[in-house]
């Protein structure tokens, strides 16, 4: 085994950009190897969150299991002499001896995020001004989905849909609407009057939940248009009311059972299956309290953290992540919550009470529905429900499958939470081996169920509860869906 001697953590950039990804770099001293220098470690948004590793085969670790849409990693330097198992192992520990990787924001200017995610920026005012609108101009143009005239004959196919509008209109009209459709919601949502709604359904994949309730009126009827990247963000009382299907279509159904044999090949990996029992990962999830177990590394620190591991503190963002969303954009000011909150209807208000975050929650909890809150909000925490207890409702509580509660809390309320001869999704999926105990004559398993939880839980959290369950005989394929919040 390799001995660590020493291990310096110099703190690198801070997240005001996402294009500094690079947070920490490291310097490593073996006792019996020679030295590693300048191991860059950096999260990045998860582009293939079906692939282990990414291009340049490093092994991705998730800021958070249930929700994997950004991953660190550790970069080490050209010409590092470690086997592919060796450097997997080596960055978990530095990631690990570096401190809670999910404390830093991962925000920026809108002009970053939208380099990082592969959109260009365009000036939708000075695009608008340029055209002249028909008097009277209505924006459903058909085929709602056209997004950019390629020739003469698209034009023409155009313009015999649309009589009403002139072809010299059109040819300069529908690529601006590409274009602006291209950006975040709110760099066009000041021209949505012309614009067709549908076309926005379709197109844009950066819209929230929060955009479409706010839109309600211009999206109803047209629910069924939402483009599959949104679709798969929505809460499960959204996709109910406005009775949508569930994001999990035969065909991705189909390409998830394969993307392990397709992707297999290009891995320097194990199976997963090998992978949740045998990787130092694994030691450190939630279903075990020990301390990771290294096969190729050993130290002896002592009782006090390498240099420069101790920047990060476990649980407070930075004020940026306070302030701005993943994308860069301003959050909501009280006062613009405020306004909302007040004009909102009563259906919009029990939407919102689904997908509200705990701060909104709490500052509207006389508004919001606590039915719909307890049974579907994804933001669900055990101290919240200890603060807000006279307002729970456990008859609800016992139907959220995205609440991940504590299971101190659970036990303290099993009484009221359990139901007789009746499945408990909550119980099912926060079971572990503690809750097990308390539960295993009580807690009734059924497949449609599972089938439920598993459409709204990620691959990695599905595995334990099926295992803590000994439920063995599930045959039917585990989603890779999940909210992303």
């Amino acid at each position: 085994m390799l001995k660590i001697q020493k291990i310096d953590f110099i703190k690198a950039l801070y997240d005001e950009s996402l294009s500094h990804k690079i947070f920490s770099i490291a310097n490593i001293e073996f006792t019996n190897a020679p030295p590693i220098a300048g191991a860059l470690l950096y999260w990045k948004r998860n582009a293939h969150p079906k692939s282990l590793v990414n291009k340049q085969g490093e092994f991705k670790f998730y800021f958070d299991e249930a929700t994997p849409e950004f991953y660190a990693s550790v970069k080490f330097p050209a010409h590092t002499q470690l086997s592919d198992e060796q450097r997997r192992e080596l960055a978990f520990l530095l990631l690990e001896e570096r401190g809670t990787i999910g404390s830093y924001s991962l925000i920026g200017h809108p002009k970053e995020v939208a380099m990082q995610i592969g959109v260009r920026r365009f000036n939708i005012e000075q695009g608008f001004r340029a055209l002249t609108f028909p008097e009277n101009f209505n924006p459903h143009i058909e085929p709602s989905h056209v997004s950019v005239i390629f020739d003469e004959l698209h034009l023409e196919d155009l313009h015999q849909k649309n009589p009403h509008l002139s072809k010299d209109f059109l040819r300069d009209y529908i690529p601006w609407r590409a274009k602006a459709i291209q950006q975040h919601p709110e760099e066009f949502e000041a021209y949505l009057d012309v614009i067709d709604f549908r076309y926005i359904l379709q197109m844009n994949e950066q819209l929230s939940e929060f955009f479409l309730i706010k839109h309600i009126e211009r999206l109803r009827g047209h629910q069924h248009l939402i483009n599959p990247a949104v679709h798969r963000t929505l809460s499960r009382y959204f996709l109910q009311h406005f009775n949508i299907d569930h994001p999990d279509s035969f065909k991705e159904v189909a390409e998830l059972r394969t993307a392990q044999e397709e992707e297999q090949p290009d891995a320097t990996m194990p199976p997963y299956e090998q992978l949740i029992s045998e990787s130092p990962m694994h030691q450190a999830s939630e279903t075990y309290e020990a301390p990771p177990v290294f096969e190729h590394f050993e130290f002896d620190r002592g009782r006090f953290k390498w240099p420069g591991s101790e920047h990060l503190v476990t649980g407070i963002p930075s004020l940026s992540a306070k302030r701005y969303t993943k994308l860069g954009y301003k959050k909501l000011s009280h006062k613009e919550m405020d306004a909302y909150m007040k004009h909102f209807t009563e259906e919009q208000l029990r939407l919102v009470s689904a997908s509200l975050e705990l701060y909104w929650l709490s500052r509207y909890k006389k508004l919001v529905h606590w039915d719909i809150v307890c049974a579907y909000n994804v933001y669900l925490r055990a101290d919240f429900l200890e603060a807000h207890k006279k307002f729970v409702q456990f008859d609800a509580l016992r139907q959220n499958i995205y609440a991940r509660l504590e299971t101190a809390y659970l036990l303290k309320y099993f009484e009221q939470l359990q139901t007789p001869h009746q499945p408990v999704p909550l119980l099912i999926r926060c079971a572990d081996d503690e809750l097990m105990l308390r539960a295993s004559n009580t807690l009734v398993v059924t497949e449609d169920v599972l089938d439920d939880i598993a459409r709204y839980t990620s691959y990695i959290r599905m595995k334990m509860v099926l295992y803590v369950l000994n439920y063995d005989h599930y045959a039917k394929p585990l989603y890779m869906f999940y909210p992303i919040y």
